[in-house]
C-alpha cells in the first residue's frame, strides 16, 4: 500500500501519512465549485417547493369560488324568471295587483313550503285552466 500524497498547493498539509491510511486532499478550487453547486440545488430545491405551495393555493382558491359563481348565475336566472312569471300573472289579470296578491296568498296557505317560483307557476296554470 502506498501513503497519500497530499495536495501541495494553496492548502499546506504536513508530512505524508503512515502507509495505512488513505487520505486525498482536494484543491479548493474544487472545494468552491461543490459548495456553489450544493447551493444552488439548495435554492431549486427551496423554489420548486414555494412553487408548489403557490400552485395548490391557487388551485384551492379557484375551486373555492367556482360554486359561488354558480350559485349567483343561479339566483340572478331565478330571479329574471320570477319577474317575468309576476308580469305574465300580472298580464292575464289585466293590472289587478290585489288579485294577484291573494291569489298567490292562497297558494301559499294551500301548499306550505313551496318556492316563489312554484307559487306564480300554480297559479298562473290555475288561471289558464279555468279559463279554457
Amino acid at each position: 500500500m502506498y501513503p497519500a500524497l497530499p495536495y501541495r498547493g494553496l492548502i499546506s498539509v504536513g508530512a505524508t501519512r503512515q502507509a495505512s491510511s488513505y487520505s486525498f486532499v482536494y484543491p479548493p478550487s474544487i472545494i468552491m465549485i461543490g459548495i456553489l453547486i450544493n447551493c444552488i440545488a439548495g435554492i431549486f430545491l427551496v423554489l420548486t417547493g414555494g412553487l408548489v405551495i403557490v400552485l395548490v393555493l391557487t388551485i384551492q382558491q379557484q375551486q373555492r369560488h367556482r360554486p359561488r359563481r354558480k350559485i349567483q348565475m343561479a339566483m340572478t336566472d331565478t330571479r329574471a324568471n320570477s319577474l317575468c312569471l309576476k308580469t305574465q300573472l300580472l298580464h292575464q289579470l289585466n293590472g289587478d295587483n290585489r288579485a294577484a296578491t291573494r291569489l298567490l296568498n292562497h297558494a301559499k296557505q294551500q301548499n306550505p313550503g313551496r318556492s316563489e317560483t312554484w307559487y306564480l307557476e300554480k297559479v298562473i296554470f290555475d288561471l289558464e285552466r279555468d279559463r279554457h
